[in-house]
Parts: C-alpha cells; sequence; structure tokens
C-alpha cells in the first residue's frame, strides 16, 4: 500500500513527535532554567587553529553591556515554541523585511508551526532612520534593538544579542535560528526537520552551512572580511557554519553567550561563533545539501524549479550570491513555487489511493476521500505519545521508592 502525506499532515505528526521529545528531556530542561554565566572552556587541542588569546583569556573580558531599547513580547503569545527565527538585519532593508512577512515569514502562517519571527537591529547614527524604525516596530511589533551603533564590524555583537534575547525574552523557545535577511526558507519542509533533530543525542548546531578547519584567513584590508595578524594571528579558521542561516538549541544558544563573555571578540560573526563552539566541544550536522545559491551548490533558481524539489533536502535559498539587486523579486518568485509545490502535494493527500487485492486475486481502486490515513497516523502517535509519558512517570516513580527504601 503506498500512501503520500501532505505537508500539513507532516506538520501534525511532527508536533506529535515534539511532545514525545519534550516528555523525555524534561530532566534535560529543567538543567537547562540553571545554566551558569560562566561555563570552563575545554583544554585548547594542541592542533587547533585557533590563537591563544581567544582561548585562554580572563572572566568577563568581552561584556555584553547593552539594553534592548525596543523590544517585542511574540514569545508570551506561545506556550512552547518549536523554532525562534531570528533575523539579522538592518533599515535599508525594509523591502526585504516586508517580503519576508507576506512569505515565509508571515505570522498566519508560522503560527500553526509554533514559530515566531524577530527582526534584530542595532541603534543607526542617524535619528531620523532611528524614527523610521519605531514606526516599523509599532506597525508590526516583531523587532527588537540594542543600543550599539549599526555596523558590519559589530554583527557579531549582534548575534550575541540575539543569544543573550532568546535566553531572556523567549525561554519557551525550544531551538534558535539565526539567519540574514535575504534568504528564503520552506517553512514546510524546515519545521518537521527541526523537530526530527531535537531532543537529546542531537548535534549542537542542528542545521549548518559547514566551513571545515581550516579555512585560510584573508590578509588583504581590500576585502571587509580582511584580518590583521593583531586581530588573529593565526592563518587558519576554525570549522563554522555560515552566518547565513544555522539553527541551535535554546541551551547552546545560552552557553554560546556564556562562552563569548571570556572571548575576545572578533568581528566576523561566523567565525566567532565557531570560535565559541570549539571552546564548548560543539559537534555539527553538516546540512549543506539542505543550502541552495551558496559556495558550490547550484543555482538557487534551479533548484527550488526543480520537477524533484519536494524529494530533495533543499529548504534555505540565499538570494545574494546569485541575484545581487533582484534579492527582493527571486524570494517572492522562490516562495510562489515553493506554496504550489506543497499545495499540489496535499491535493494529492486528499485523494488517497489505495490498492489492495480481492479474495479471487483481481485488484480494485478505493479512493479515501473521508478517512485521511493521516488519522490513523496520528491516532497512532498519540498512542506512542501517552506510552512513553507512561513510561517515563512509571520510572520516575520507580526511582522515587528506590530512594525511600535506601
Amino acid at each position: 500500500m503506498m500512501v503520500h502525506i501532505g505537508s500539513d499532515g507532516m506538520i501534525r505528526a511532527a508536533h506529535l513527535l515534539l511532545l514525545a521529545v519534550s516528555v523525555i528531556s524534561v530532566e534535560d530542561n529543567d538543567m537547562e532554567k540553571g545554566t551558569n554565566t560562566h561555563i570552563k572552556p575545554v583544554p585548547r587541542p594542541k592542533d587547533s587553529p585557533i590563537p591563544g588569546r581567544f582561548w585562554d583569556a580572563p572572566r568577563n573580558c568581552n561584556p555584553h553591556p547593552y539594553t534592548f531599547t525596543r523590544n517585542t513580547d511574540i514569545c508570551s503569545r506561545y506556550r512552547d515554541i518549536v523554532l525562534l527565527i531570528a533575523v539579522k538585519t538592518h533599515f535599508p532593508h525594509i523591502d526585504t523585511r516586508t517580503v519576508i512577512r507576506k512569505t515565509w515569514g508571515a505570522k498566519g502562517l508560522n503560527s500553526n508551526f509554533n514559530v515566531v519571527v524577530v527582526f534584530f537591529f542595532a541603534t543607526p547614527k542617524n535619528v531620523h532612520t532611528q524614527r523610521a524604525i519605531e514606526r516599523e516596530h509599532r506597525k508590526y511589533k516583531d523587532i527588537a534593538q540594542e543600543d550599539f551603533v549599526e555596523d558590519f564590524r559589530n554583527l557579531t555583537t549582534k548575534v550575541m544579542g540575539i543569544f543573550k534575547w532568546a535566553q531572556t525574552y523567549c525561554s519557551n523557545a525550544q531551538n534558535v535560528m539565526v539567519t540574514d535577511d535575504q534568504i528564503v526558507i520552506d517553512m514546510y519542509k524546515l519545521v518537521p526537520y527541526v523537530i526530527e533533530h531535537s531532543g537529546p543525542g542531537m548535534q549542537h548546531f542542528k542545521l549548518c552551512y559547514l566551513y571545515p578547519c581550516c579555512t585560510r584567513v584573508h590578509r588583504s584590508r581590500q576585502t571587509k572580511y580582511g584580518l590583521t595578524k593583531e586581530e588573529y594571528k593565526s592563518n587558519a579558521f576554525p570549522s563554522y557554519c555560515s552566518g547565513t542561516a544555522y539553527i541551535v538549541s535554546l541551551s547552546t544558544a545560552k552557553a554560546l553567550f556564556s562562552m563569548s563573555l571570556q572571548t575576545p571578540y572578533l568581528f566576523m560573526d561566523d567565525v566567532y561563533v565557531g570560535i565559541l563552539a570549539a571552546k564548548l566541544n560543539f559537534t555539527f550536522l553538516d546540512s549543506y545539501k539542505a543550502f541552495a545559491g551558496i559556495g558550490n551548490t547550484p543555482s538557487l533558481m534551479k533548484n527550488f524549479m526543480d520537477s524533484k524539489y519536494l524529494t530533495s533536502p533543499i529548504m534555505i535559498g540565499i538570494t545574494d550570491f546569485d541575484y545581487r539587486g533582484k534579492e527582493n523579486y527571486i524570494m517572492k518568485q522562490v516562495w510562489s513555487h515553493i506554496q504550489t509545490s506543497h499545495s499540489k502535494e496535499d491535493e494529492i493527500e486528499k485523494n488517497v489511493v489505495v490498492i489492495y487485492e480481492k479474495d479471487d486475486g483481481g485488484k480494485d481502486m478505493a479512493s479515501w476521500s473521508e478517512l485521511s490515513f493521516l488519522n490513523f497516523l496520528e491516532l497512532g502517535l498519540i498512542a506512542c505519545v501517552l506510552v512513553i509519558i507512561f513510561a517515563v512517570t512509571l520510572n520516575r516513580k520507580s526511582k522515587k521508592s528506590a530512594n525511600k527504601l535506601v
């Protein structure tokens, strides 16, 4: 028997699995709440490309004394959040933010997924720009702004601010996605992926376009990514995720922020996060197949317009590499194709065809339009969740009884 499960069904089924994961990892979550602000790094490996000054720095050598002057209570509207998407942005990209709010970042879409999208700003030097940000904030109520200066070399400060904001104002989020604003995301694929990769035993970076050790350092000051020997003595970087998009659990975000307080500043935010990850011995799940339009991956449009797109792992599109100056148009085109692809998938689900054999060996076709296979799938998952809850509860009672006897 062959049955096709549509995107809506995948989301419902995934949420049930998430409930089971939450029950299993409840003790881990309790530990997260008591996370210390100071975490000891692992010993520095002899072959590490990271300069010693980043590893052996004193506590609070890199404080984060900034305040959120603009904030949103968006996370308080949910009991549990599967994913907080933190978008790094700045004021000139107002049209891009508008596109995001109408496509993959639409509130109506993401409320069904238990996903929230927040745009993170620093403070512009121009007072008129600041007033425009305030107007945008009053209209959409999805902006968080810290009081450091908006500048390319302050991107690392912005990312650390995201981690700080997540643990302070969105502690009910299970995962945090840090991303640029010039990307398009297939939310129908991403949410089940995140839930599947949540829980104990998973890599700390669960979605990552990985640059493995030891990428060569650029020294030219003619590029904005050039580093001097004073800034970074070594000629190679550790493993790190592209800053365009990566996902970590909330507990990982907390640990990264804590480690940043005792790690000297480096303006390259993605490399800096890689340094923090190395000091914490965190692991990466190289998810390069999920990305299009970056590095050596095929063209963004070619991937998303492919007839086999739905069965491919592609779900993150980077627009500003291949389509600089046309990012907003490309985002809208790709999102339209994503929606069309998944709506066709849902149409297939509505008319599930089951092939079964008659007693006489012949074959008939039966169409299920009233009762979807998903009903049975959901019932089965609910039963599994109840069994898990019962088993965990019984196990805890057994431990308590054993402790009393002792």
